[in-house]
């Protein structure tokens, strides 16, 4: 059901940035698109492993793998989704800078490799390996966490300046709306790093073992 439901907004999605939004569609709308995809991909390969432990009792190595590797890079778009838009691109300016893409590009080739390693660590069944690849890329995940929360504040303290010494015009209230798209974007942004530790709070202090585990899926 999760996954048929997420199939379905991504329809909507790219028929509204193919009819309604054709011109104003970019990149980014793409890239919003495509996470949209792997996550629904996420849960098809995650109902597929699990329909087969549960009718056969046991499942293939690959099964498994399939459904890490559509997790991990869903993972990894939507980092890359948050950062890219943290940092202004085509919502503030229409190019990053030359520094800015090394950071994305080195990031986003990081944690793919991150990735693969995983897959084959899990191939080999190795325990210790798997762990510090895991490891590395949540680490590189709370990194780009960091310059996503930095490039936010940076950008909504620029556009408060501005704002206060601009006089009242046309291109003002337009990044008037943009200050307050970023205000609630980091709220938002905050939210959503903050949902894995809400999750651990609820499995472990409100609902116990074996208990809510359709709220902890809802929230996952």
């Amino acid at each position: 059901i999760a996954s048929a439901a997420f199939v379905l907004l991504m329809l909507v999605v790219a028929m509204v940035l193919s009819i309604a939004w054709q011109r104003a569609a970019s990149l980014l709308h793409a890239l919003l698109v495509t996470c949209l995809w792997l996550k629904s991909a996420e849960l098809a390969c995650k109902w597929k492993y699990f329909d087969l432990l549960g009718k056969q009792g046991e499942a293939s190595v690959w099964h498994y793998q399939v459904w890490q590797v559509a997790a991990k890079l869903h993972s990894i778009s939507e980092t890359q989704l948050l950062l890219m838009t943290a940092l202004g691109w085509r919502v503030l300016r229409p190019r990053l800078s030359s520094m800015e893409l090394r950071f994305v590009a080195l990031s986003l080739s990081f944690a793919s490799c991150l990735v693969v390693l995983q897959v084959l660590a899990i191939n080999a069944g190795a325990a210790q390996p798997l762990m510090s690849f895991t490891l590395f890329f949540y680490t590189l995940q709370v990194s780009c966490h960091l310059m996503i929360l930095l490039m936010m504040n940076i950008n909504i303290q620029v556009l408060a300046l501005y704002l206060q010494e601009s006089p009242l015009s046309p291109n003002t209230a337009v990044l008037y709306h943009k200050h307050r798209t970023y205000i609630w974007f980091r709220r938002l942004f905050v939210v959503i790093i903050l949902r894995p530790s809400v999750i651990l709070w609820l499995r472990v202090s409100v609902f116990g073992a074996g208990g809510g585990e359709w709220v902890i899926a809802s929230l996952s």
